[in-house]
């Protein structure tokens, strides 16, 4: 993509300040998975998704 490789040890912050990339990869899933999670929130409550979703964070 840049002309980077593993083998060049060049750290994570250079990179992502090379290719314009703000955000780390963790905050960018976390915050995908918050909007799914809004998307389940707005569903039927009889909706097999949601029951499903819920059951695991009920545990």
């Amino acid at each position: 993509m840049i002309g980077v490789s593993r083998l060049d040890r060049v750290r994570n912050e250079v990179v992502r300040a090379r290719t314009g990339v703000r955000r780390e990869i963790a905050a960018r899933v976390d915050m995908n998975v918050l909007r799914w999670f809004s998307h389940v929130k707005r569903m039927d409550d009889e909706r097999l998704l949601k029951r499903v979703a819920y059951a695991f964070l009920t545990k």
